[in-house]
């Protein structure tokens, strides 16, 4: 998200600064790797002071807050709420202000629900779905602005080595008579699940992917996406998935090595013909590049996402539930038969979203432009 917006800030001033505000080393070599800048924001200590220090430091023409899906605090409170009277601080120091596009759940934490209304009035609230859009509104109506995710900017690397070699791969499958699907899933659906019941699921998930290769020519990419060195991460379900369909499908399965950057996955999302993932970004990299998607939801974050692309809500199914039950396979099956149709879908949506992704960043062009 944030090397799609830098790009296409410096699409108006190739030359522009962007700095990341960014508190731990990780994140410094993390934006060195992108080739982008950071500046420390001590975290400890009285936060809004240290904010407000950088920016007398800086002295930043524009601020970009990221709003992502933490605005609601769902994945933590105070962060949230940092985040929010960071762009407020900003604003009232007279700087073009945005908290580029963010979904918002139904239960948001009451500390934003205090937060949200008293925002300065310049701090414009980008929103990238339109059931987002509703919530917020109920809280703060003026400087709000439906948009799309920003990752639907980001271009994608197609000439990655391994975007060309799945393309190959792809191709021979197709040759074959095959639909290549991509895959994903992650650990969330088994947070505080005892092994067993773990091995049950991914069980279920195997069975589930089997049977649809027993009842239609499907080829699998599995495709991690997230790499946190937890039990959550993707490569934590979907290696143990790899192994226990290896003897089954053979040649019909592959697993996409590496940690790859998103615009690699974008890449390798566009040689393949649908995408079954639990992922938010993995499925904008997807739909991105005109590929359907078949949602495993969380966080009420799909449906606004297919609302948005006039896709139908069947595409989402609650990740808990479809991996344990037969909704997974009939959820796969259906996507599998009705793909050329979600595809013309698609293509006719993408267009309208993309240009609605540009809308993250309008008024900070316009603001750089006019060299404030």
């Amino acid at each position: 998200m944030i090397c799609a917006l830098a790009a296409r800030i410096r699409a108006s001033d190739p030359a522009i600064s962007i700095q990341i505000a960014a508190h731990h080393e990780p994140a410094f070599a993390a934006a060195n790797e992108r080739g982008l800048s950071c500046v420390m924001l001590p975290y400890h200590g009285d936060y809004l002071a240290n904010f407000e220090h950088l920016l007398q430091t800086v002295r930043p023409r524009v601020v970009v807050v990221v709003g992502a899906d933490v605005i609601d605090g769902h994945y933590g409170a105070m962060f949230a709420v940092r985040q929010l009277l960071s762009a407020d601080l900003a604003a009232r120091h007279g700087i073009p202000t945005i908290v580029s596009g963010f979904s918002f759940n139904s239960t948001p934490s009451p500390h934003v629900i205090r937060v949200l209304p008293m925002l300065h009035a310049d701090v414009a609230l980008k929103v990238r779905d339109p059931v987002s859009l509703a919530r917020v509104c109920k809280l703060r109506s003026d400087n709000v602005e439906l948009v799309a995710d920003c990752a639907f900017l980001l271009e994608p690397d197609n000439g990655a080595p391994v975007a060309a070699e799945t393309r190959a791969w792809a191709a021979q499958r197709r040759q074959l008579g095959h639909k290549v699907i991509a895959f994903n899933c992650h650990g969330n659906f088994a947070s505080n699940v005892t092994q067993a019941q773990f091995d049950g699921l991914l069980a279920n998930t195997a069975a589930a992917l089997a049977h649809v290769s027993r009842n239609r020519p499907v080829s699998w990419l599995l495709v991690p996406h997230d790499f946190r060195d937890d039990n959550r991460s993707d490569p934590a379900v979907l290696r143990p998935l790899c192994a226990a369909l290896s003897d089954t499908l053979g040649d019909d399965l592959r697993f996409l090595e590496g940690e790859n950057r998103a615009a690699v996955l974008k890449g390798v999302a566009g040689t393949v013909d649908g995408v079954v993932t639990g992922r938010m970004h993995l499925s904008i990299a997807s739909l991105g590049m005109g590929v359907p998607v078949a949602g495993l939801t969380y966080q009420e974050k799909f449906e606004g996402l297919f609302r948005l692309l006039d896709l139908p809500g069947w595409l989402g199914v609650p990740l808990a539930q479809a991996v344990d039950g037969p909704q997974l396979q009939d959820l796969i099956l259906r996507f599998v038969d009705d793909l050329d149709g979600l595809q013309a879908q698609l293509a006719v949506a993408l267009p309208r979203v993309k240009a609605m992704a540009a809308l993250n960043v309008a008024g900070l062009e316009t603001a750089l432009k006019a060299g404030h």
